[in-house]
């Protein structure tokens, strides 16, 4: 009896292992390239341009963007950037604005940080503020189980253009990219 106990235990174990196994190459295969990327991201709205209402309604497109973006390399991410920087307008917020939320969702940046803490890449309005610190998350929102999340509409914009790169750079100088695959925290579609 034990000795059968224990060859179930094994095979379990076995089981188990396979499984795990073929869930990380899958979770790698998911990745993609920087023109598969491109091909998504040219195809959702700007977030420049979403009501409040849009943000409720379409936020989880932005949410899988999200998430195929910091399964990406950080040398894939920045090239991506470089990209969306270069084919933007520098006078209008169309997909700049956009860049802007992929730097959240790729980087673990904290919800809030010391004011003294922050280097400023562009004069978004509406980020929350108080005396001492400022949501370097925002617009997106930590929700229940901590999944990040799309959740403030675009309040308007001034000064230089947005240095997407250059932020990059800084949050990567300071925080870890966002480990989607063993620890997710960007709610998706199971069929992305």
């Amino acid at each position: 009896m034990r000795r059968n106990i224990g060859v179930v235990f094994l095979l379990l174990l076995a089981a188990c292992a396979i499984s795990c196994s073929r869930s990380r190459k899958e979770s790698l295969r998911k990745r993609m390239t920087t023109e598969e990327f491109m091909l998504r991201f040219v195809d959702i709205e700007p977030w420049s341009t979403l009501s409040e209402q849009d943000i409720a309604e379409k936020g989880a497109d932005f949410d899988k963007l999200g998430k195929a973006f910091a399964r990406m390399a950080p040398v894939d991410a920045r090239d991506v950037l470089e990209q969306i920087v270069s084919a933007s307008s520098q006078s209008a917020m169309d997909r700049i604005s956009n860049a802007y939320l992929l730097n959240r969702y790729y980087f673990a940046v904290p919800e809030s940080v010391p004011i003294r803490d922050v280097e400023l890449f562009g004069g978004w309005w509406g980020v929350p503020t108080n005396n001492e610190k400022l949501e370097l998350l925002w617009p997106l929102k930590r929700g229940l189980r901590g999944v990040v999340q799309l959740k403030f509409s675009f309040q308007g914009f001034s000064g230089p253009p947005y240095d997407a790169v250059g932020e990059f750079d800084f949050f990567k100088s300071k925080y870890p990219p966002r480990d989607v695959n063993s620890n997710p925290d960007v709610v998706v579609d199971p069929s992305d």
